[in-house]
Parts: structure tokens; C-alpha cells; sequence
């Protein structure tokens, strides 16, 4: 074989080889550390962005991954520069009613492989909430498996002791919803409403053949291998894609993404610490003399 065949062929084939090795880090738009890691990473701070002032809108185009709904959305969403957790963008996502007595926002998705355990960690600020919301979902390829949502204890039943406030809980697509987390509580019961205009970790683990779920807000765990019979596709061993949605009843409202992980193993917090490079000089060597 002449040595230029070979050289492309060579060439081509590590190029192959870092595309399949690498393919998870196709998805991965983010400034975050060991980002080719994750099934999707996204930190809304690289460009070029949509030309949409308000994108994710209706009949927006797919951006970086990220395709919104085409059913009534939200005029108030945004690629936000003034809220952000890192860098110097975040998503908005605010609701607004829209259709009778529902509040409509930006449901945006993205595909993330076929995968039987998915984690979804995220940094999230709200700044006002009403009523009771669907927040992020995850489906197989063929239906809504369950959601993470936010629930208002005054005025959603059924609850098991349930105190003012709203609380992010796990619930079938099929609308049976489960009461709060700390009816099942590994750590403190997390009220939102007594964290506006606050960033905080969350973090959410799916067993999709198992039906199981586990929540931790700022590390902290809030249900552990909760079992539930989700809403099932016939496909159900596995995760197709995540929906970051806006929907909601009872009133407007408002919250801010940002540093967006889905993994198929435990996130945990950001972490931008790098080691610091040793520019020390080396020594000169001893015993050795020059001539």
C-alpha cells in the first residue's frame, strides 16, 4: 500500500475512532469541567445565539440540541443575561395564561440516547411561583414516563400532611400525583417558597425499568429509591429524551436554568477548581560541570 493511502487511512480512522469515543461529548455546550462526560451539558453561555429575542418560542429553531414545542408557549421566555448562575447567561422560563385557566411556558427538548438510568442536575433560581407546575420530564420514545414538578399544598390533594408552601415532588404523566417529598424524607422537606431570588442545586435520579426516583436539593436527599408505577410506553426500559417545561395552574410563574447536566451516573455540584500548574523552573542538575 503506498505510504499516503495509508497515512489518510490512518488519519481517517482516529478521526472515527474519536468521534464514536466520544459521542456524548457532541451534546456537551458548556464550560463545565469533564463535560465530554455527560449525555448533554449546558450552560447557555455558547454561541451563536437564536436570533429570537424570546426563543424558546413557538416555531422557534431547534438551538444547539434544545428543539421547542410547537403548541401555545410563552411570549416571556429568554435566553436570560441577567440572571445566571455561571458564566453570564442562564434559560427563563415564566408562564403566563395563555389557554382558559392554564398558564402556558416553553416547553423545550432534547434527545439524550437510550439509557435505563438518566440524572438530570441543574442550578435553578425562582424568583415568583403560584399554583402548581410541571418542571421537567422524562420520556421513553414512544410516551411521558413521569415528571418532576412543583406542587402547591394549599390547594392540590391528595396530601399527607401537608404544610403551606410548594415542593418539588415526583408524579406519573397519567396525573395520579404523589404527595410531597418529605412524606418519604431522607433529609429536610425543601419549601420553595421560602427560597425566592436563590440559586439552588437540584439534582434528579430516574430508574426507568425499575420505577424508582430519588431527589437532592443542595445536596441534601429528599426521596431515595422511591417506587412508583409510572406511566409506561411499551418501550419502557429506557430514557429517549428530558422536556424542561413550563406549564402551570394557578398563576404566573417565573424561573431561571442554568448549568444543566444529564448524566447516566450521580452529577453533584458544579465544580470549576482546576489544579494549578507547577511553572517552578526545573533545578540544574548537580555534579555537572561544562566545558
Amino acid at each position: 500500500m503506498p505510504k499516503n493511502i495509508f497515512v489518510i487511512i490512518s488519519v481517517l480512522s482516529l478521526v472515527l475512532l474519536f468521534i464514536f469515543a466520544n459521542v456524548n461529548s457532541v451534546l456537551a455546550v458548556c464550560s463545565e469541567p469533564n463535560a465530554s462526560q455527560y449525555l448533554v451539558c449546558e450552560d447557555w453561555d455558547t454561541g451563536p445565539y437564536p436570533a429570537q429575542v424570546n426563543w424558546p418560542c413557538q416555531n422557534c429553531p431547534v438551538w444547539q440540541g434544545w428543539e421547542p414545542s410547537d403548541t401555545l408557549m410563552s411570549t416571556l421566555n429568554a435566553i436570560s443575561t441577567s440572571q445566571y448562575h455561571s458564566g453570564n447567561r442562564s434559560l427563563k422560563i415564566q408562564n403566563q395564561l395563555l389557554l382558559g385557566s392554564e398558564h402556558a411556558g416553553g416547553d423545550i427538548y432534547h434527545v439524550t440516547g437510550n439509557n435505563p438510568i438518566i440524572y438530570i442536575r441543574l442550578y435553578l433560581k425562582m424568583t415568583n411561583i403560584n399554583g402548581g407546575s410541571h418542571f421537567i420530564f422524562i420520556n421513553t420514545a414512544s410516551a411521558a414516563h413521569c415528571c418532576l414538578g412543583f406542587k402547591d399544598c394549599q390547594s392540590t390533594a391528595p396530601y399527607e400532611g401537608c404544610d403551606i408552601g410548594h415542593y418539588l415532588t415526583a408524579q406519573s404523566y397519567a396525573g395520579d400525583y404523589e404527595s410531597k417529598s418529605y412524606n418519604q424524607p431522607t433529609g429536610s422537606p425543601f419549601n420553595w417558597d421560602n427560597h425566592l431570588n436563590e440559586w439552588h442545586l437540584v439534582e434528579w435520579k430516574v430508574n426507568v425499568p425499575d420505577g424508582t426516583t430519588s431527589l437532592w436539593i443542595d445536596e441534601v436527599s429528599q426521596l431515595t429509591d422511591y417506587h412508583k408505577t409510572w406511566s409506561l410506553g411499551s418501550d419502557s426500559s429506557y430514557a429517549h429524551d428530558v422536556i424542561i417545561s413550563g406549564w402551570g395552574l394557578g398563576g404566573d410563574s417565573t424561573y431561571y436554568i442554568d448549568d444543566v447536566v444529564i448524566s447516566t451516573s450521580y452529577i453533584g455540584p458544579r465544580n470549576d477548581s482546576q489544579p494549578v500548574p507547577d511553572t517552578t523552573p526545573p533545578s540544574p542538575p548537580s555534579g555537572v560541570s561544562v566545558s
